[in-house]
């Protein structure tokens, strides 16, 4: 095992003491994280996703598959024969533009609560390390991107970067 310089950098909760671990390829080890088990909780916990059944919205990538979820809500009383899916991107489907709203919203609540509850320096090494940024060819690219998208391009600005 080798040794490690610990780092030390300001964030919104205080000092945050790190290394990266040379024996992992420079995986990011936190060693006072103060919100980053709150971090992969509402990101990717149970609750980190809305039930899509709830809001009438479907995957599909293939016309059977479409027809089924399209059956799926019509048996559901969701909509009826000769009412128009709403396409929300990415393959999904939603029965209303009332329900595909609420179904977004669910994640900009969701993203809400992470800017209150949690450190984007953290949530940024997290993502780093979740993206594995320390071999990808992107390098942080898809860690940043995701903190500048749930933080705001500011404060994305203002946390310490990885190469």
């Amino acid at each position: 095992m080798s040794e490690y310089k610990i780092h030390t950098i300001k964030t919104t909760r205080g000092e945050l003491r790190y290394y990266r671990d040379l024996d992992r390829d420079g995986f990011v080890v936190m060693e006072n994280a103060q919100t980053v088990n709150r971090y992969h909780e509402l990101k990717y916990g149970k609750a980190a996703h809305p039930n899509c059944e709830e809001y009438g919205v479907f995957f599909a990538f293939t016309k059977e598959s479409l027809r089924e979820g399209w059956d799926k809500l019509i048996e559901r009383g969701m909509m009826k024969e000769g009412d128009k899916l709403i396409d929300i991107g990415h393959g999904g489907f939603c029965a209303s533009k009332e329900l595909a709203d609420k179904f977004f919203a669910y994640y900009q609540d969701r993203d809400k609560l992470i800017r209150e509850e949690c450190d984007p320096q953290e949530a940024y090494f997290f993502e780093y390390n979740n993206h594995e940024s320390f071999i990808d060819w992107e390098g942080d690219a898809n860690a940043f991107d995701l903190i500048r998208s749930i933080f705001g391009e500011e404060t994305a600005a203002n946390i310490k970067r990885l190469k």
